[in-house]
């Protein structure tokens, strides 16, 4: 079976020919080649609508796929389900590679817990989300094209793991490159043989079960796994660590502070993807401020009541419960 795009949901008057030099690899491969590649890579094997459960925008369906380059089938569903659906066209999946299978180093321990937090609130290494105001998210810190963040990774996949982003993107038709300013975007070539560019690139995607299939397909390589870990901790990590909060007038460094201590490790990480690390600095500075009347010095302060004043100033349900997974494991 196959499942059209909805092309004609985006402004025709924005599409233009594609230059077959565009999409010629190294081998010479012209369009109809790299489409036919991404037709064979991704099949649409089952569909099924649940049976008796009516959800608010219709039943759910639900689509199962046999990826060719990993060998897998994965069952993704449409996102009737949610109530922060903004695109009927678009997708859900949580993925179903996580720790094990992404092959983390002995090196990352001191992450691992951060790692499996993220698993629990944003899905796996090959989560993917396309039907609310993300437009598309992927990954287990579901990077999302609205803001960027997507873009960024995907430019950061082609410059630090190129032959990877080839092997599952641009030979599938999914590219990254300058546009006039030099700034980069993502680009997709639709079953029609027509290049569509930044958001419309991401809208098209959003809705076709093929290339969203691509993206499943790539986290299933430990590779693409290792470089979406990367990704957070330049993005996140390393920004809040490398850093310095106040305690009684002094200042002190934050990666000292934490040193190998995997729930305040973990709550760092996990609050930046979530809050920005803008965000969840000031929040563990108030939080400090609270706790540190009671001790002398800032490594006698207990990080078991430091992560619950974390959590009794944040008064947010998402804040709450990556707290509460951490404080459980």
């Amino acid at each position: 079976m196959r499942i059209h795009s909805k092309l004609s949901l985006l402004p025709l008057v924005c599409l233009f020919l594609v230059p077959t030099f565009l999409f010629a690899d190294e081998s010479g491969r012209e369009v109809s080649a790299i489409l036919k590649e991404r037709e064979t890579s991704v099949s649409v094997v089952y569909v099924e609508k649940e049976k008796g459960r009516k959800y608010p925008r219709g039943y759910r369906t639900h689509y199962t796929l046999y990826l060719k380059e990993c060998d897998k089938k994965v069952t993704i569903a449409d996102g009737n389900t949610s109530k922060y659906m903004i695109n009927p066209n678009g997708f859900q999946y949580l993925g179903g590679v996580g720790f094990k299978e992404g092959s983390a180093d002995y090196k990352e321990r001191v992450y691992s817990l951060a790692y499996e937090v993220l698993f629990a609130v944003e899905g796996k290494y090959d989560a993917i989300n396309t039907y609310d105001r993300g437009v598309f998210s992927f990954g287990f810190i579901q990077n999302n094209a609205k803001k960027g963040e997507l873009t960024a990774y995907m430019s950061y996949l082609k410059n630090e793991y190129y032959s990877l982003y080839q092997r599952y993107f641009e030979h599938k038709g999914i590219l990254v490159e300058r546009d006039e300013e030099g700034a980069e975007e993502v680009r997709v070539l639709t079953k029609e043989g027509v290049l569509l560019r930044a958001d419309q690139a991401w809208e098209y995607m959003a809705t076709d079960i093929q290339v969203i299939g691509c993206f499943i397909a790539a986290a299933h390589h430990p590779e693409i796994c290792k470089s979406q870990r990367l990704f957070l901790h330049q993005k996140y990590s390393y920004n809040f660590l490398y850093s310095s909060f106040r305690f009684k007038g002094d200042s002190y460094d934050w990666r000292q502070f934490v040193g190998n201590d995997q729930r305040l490790m973990a709550a760092i990480i996990t609050l930046s993807v979530n809050l920005g690390v803008q965000g969840a600095r000031e929040l563990f500075q108030k939080a400090i401020n609270e706790v540190g009347v009671l001790y002398d010095l800032p490594e006698e302060i207990s990080v078991d009541l430091l992560l619950r004043q974390v959590r009794s100033i944040g008064r947010d349900a998402r804040i709450t419960k990556r707290i509460n997974l951490i404080l459980e494991s």
